[in-house]
């Protein structure tokens, strides 16, 4: 919100996108200092440690883990930045814009419902530590099938809406059809179930083949929508 109200002003005012950056910089300083006090408050903040408390053995195994996350999110932010970059390379900047629309609503409620994951993640790790298997079985399993039922509830919702939304949004000319709704639908439900597995593996420390996973996977996706989408349009992205 005080992004919004930051930014809105200066768009209004005729400044253009040179301002965006610096529309998130007071958000971030605001939210880091909140979250600062609050956890000096709390009595959160870590103790200090002296040069004995480091070992050269904890040193590389974070540094592996962060290799490992790293080499992930190179993958997932391939995934998902290439998406409308092939778009407008393959079927030109209105085509772009379209798809930026029309997808904005199911992004929305990707974002929703991917929280209860993102929440439940905080106390699932405690519960690893803590060696509460059987309590954290049960979470899990509790967490998964609640993210199932917003995740199928929100899609259908998404998907009767999207019409209405891509009309006021963009006007009644934008061309989407309505398969396109239904396969974002199906692939969102998808990766939000996917991404309840993935995040518990990165959870705990037991990456795997993931560090490789994501990548390879980023990559398929990207040759196969570049294929896709001269001959089939939207919904050769969305079938790759």
């Amino acid at each position: 919100l005080l992004s919004l109200a930051i930014i809105w002003p200066l768009l209004a005012a005729g400044y253009g996108l040179k301002v965006l950056p610096w529309s998130f910089l007071p958000p971030v300083i605001l939210l880091s200092a909140i979250s600062w006090i609050a956890c000096r408050r709390l009595g959160l903040l870590p103790p200090k440690i002296g040069l004995s408390d480091i070992s050269p053995a904890r040193i590389r195994e974070l540094f592996k883990l962060g290799a490992d996350f790293f080499l992930i999110n190179v993958g997932t932010q391939l995934l998902e930045a290439s998406q409308l970059m092939i778009v407008s390379r393959t079927m030109g900047l209105t085509a772009a814009a379209t798809w930026s629309v029309s997808t904005k609503l199911f992004t929305l409620i990707y974002q929703l419902t991917a929280k209860v994951e993102n929440t439940a993640i905080v106390f699932f790790s405690e519960m690893m530590v803590r060696g509460e298997h059987e309590k954290l079985q049960a979470s899990f399993r509790k967490m998964y099938q609640f993210t199932g039922s917003l995740a199928v509830c929100g899609m259908l919702w998404a998907v009767a809406v999207n019409p209405y939304f891509v009309g006021v949004w963009a006007g009644s000319d934008v061309l989407w059809p309505s398969v396109n709704n239904w396969l974002i639908a199906a692939l969102l439900i998808i990766n939000l179930l996917l991404r309840c597995h993935t995040d518990f593996a990165m959870h705990t420390k037991k990456v795997g083949l993931l560090r490789f996973l994501f990548f390879f996977e980023s990559l398929a996706f990207v040759a196969a929508a570049l294929w896709a989408a001269p001959r089939f349009g939207f919904v050769g992205i969305l079938v790759a």
